[in-house]
């Protein structure tokens, strides 16, 4: 591969890892301070949220502008990348439907719940999982400069 070729992808590659970092690191800090996936226990949701007001995930901007990008990295962790974002995707699904004034059963309600719970312990083990991996791209001298991974 010529010089100018890897120069081109080396900065290509770190630009987008810094880009995509910063919105993973956003996106793990919103599930763990979204009011429905708050616990006491770790395992049961204390549903008393409002169902007008209920927050969803936020939009995935640097991913979706970035998305033809994602292949400067190697294919795993373009993987990885598309992974953690279709997780992500579901989970804010998840959590916009919980808002909708569907009647359930409490039963139904509790198993739906816990599937968000379930998504969401994904999103945040996986994402920092990723962010573990992203981060030699962003910093080569100081890769620990990610304090979240």
């Amino acid at each position: 591969m010529p010089h100018a070729l890897r120069l081109w992808m080396r900065r290509t590659q770190r630009s987008l890892a810094g880009a995509l970092v910063g919105e993973i690191a956003g996106i793990l800090r919103a599930i763990e301070d979204h009011p429905a996936l708050q616990s006491a226990d770790g395992r049961k949701l204390e549903c008393s949220w409002p169902t007008d007001t209920f927050p969803v995930l936020p939009k995935f901007i640097v991913y979706e502008a970035n998305v033809q990008n994602i292949g400067a990295f190697d294919r795993e962790l373009a993987r990885e990348i598309a992974y953690f974002y279709t997780c992500a995707g579901t989970l804010s699904e998840r959590l916009r439907s919980m808002s909708l004034p569907v009647h359930l059963t409490a039963n139904e309600r509790d198993c739906y719940v816990q599937r968000a719970l379930s998504d969401a312990k994904c999103a945040l083990e996986f994402g920092s999982e990723l962010l573990q991996h992203l981060r030699p791209f962003v910093s080569v001298a100081r890769p620990k400069s990610i304090s979240r991974a």
